[in-house]
């Protein structure tokens, strides 16, 4: 697995905060580590994760967010010093977010699962049968002439 690394997006206006951080999340394995007002009208939008997903999240939120309004700096720090967090206004190095391991399946939920299985089809309601339904009487009249009555 890669190094830990920190991704730094500043912009203009809280809309163009808000499609960074969308796109950083959503373009790779990143976890937020906050979103903070730097002064006025700018944003900075912190991220973390292995080296190169950081920087994928960073272009990719860059290059989305100049499109709403105005990207003013990225950063992309690998392997930061632990003396940075406390400078970022972050309490500890973070951990990259990783998928939990799925569990096979034990013969006990096996077991289970039949237990259910068997509960539907007991409370199942049996089907009604319905009459089929006649079709409807046509009469044929030829083209141009009137259905006597």
């Amino acid at each position: 697995m890669g190094s830990n690394a920190i991704g730094l997006i500043e912009v203009v206006g809280l809309l163009a905060a808000v499609e960074a951080t969308d796109v950083c999340l959503k373009s790779a394995n990143v976890k937020l580590l906050g979103c903070e007002d730097a002064s006025g009208a700018m944003f900075t939008v912190k991220v973390s994760g292995d080296v190169g997903a950081v920087n994928a999240a960073i272009s990719a939120a860059a290059a989305s967010a100049a499109r709403v309004g105005k990207v003013v700096s990225t950063l992309v720090l690998p392997r930061p010093a632990t003396g940075i967090y406390p400078l970022l206004e972050i309490d500890e190095q973070p951990n990259i977010a990783q998928p939990k391991p799925q569990k096979p399946l034990a013969e006990e939920t096996n077991a289970e699962l039949a237990v259910q299985l068997e509960l539907t089809e007991e409370a199942a309601p049996e089907p009604i049968s319905q009459p089929k339904p006649e079709p409807p009487k046509t009469s044929v009249t030829k083209p141009g002439r009137k259905k006597k009555t």
